[in-house]
């Protein structure tokens, strides 16, 4: 049984660091709602939240830190922002990423929606309030 999954993506980088590289996909079930995004050229590593990642094909997605967009000619864009206020942008296959997505949720599936997730049982009305 897979216990992890990663890909290996050829990038392109805008920014100080621009160019053509490979950003390194990683996911452990351990950690089941985070994908770590690796960039080995320049010794940094973002960990963003695999729904994110999963919007971000679909539509705009992301308001803070990491924002994520399809773009043009099957690309999507990530634009990463620090701490610190430096700023990256990449393009990555969007298929690649949507392989890549679709492999972690066979490992680990979505949890259901919140919003479609059922109630929990009420207390029937003729039951006393708990006591506190």
């Amino acid at each position: 049984m897979r216990t992890c999954v990663e890909r290996h993506l050829p990038v392109h980088v805008f920014g100080a660091a621009g160019g053509r590289r490979v950003m390194i996909l990683d996911y452990r079930p351990f950690d089941p709602y985070a994908v770590r995004l690796a960039f080995p050229h320049a010794a940094v590593t973002w960990t963003v939240a695999r729904d994110l990642l999963t919007a971000g094909l679909a539509g705009p997605a992301g308001d803070g830190t990491v924002r994520i967009r399809p773009w043009p000619n099957g690309r999507i864009r990530l634009a990463f922002r620090g701490a610190d206020g430096t700023r990256a942008t990449v393009l990555a296959p969007t298929s690649a990423l949507a392989e890549f997505l679709a492999a972690t949720h066979t490992l680990v599936p979505r949890a259901p929606n919140p919003a479609t997730r059922p109630s929990p049982p009420t207390r029937p009305r003729s039951s006393p309030p708990p006591r506190t």
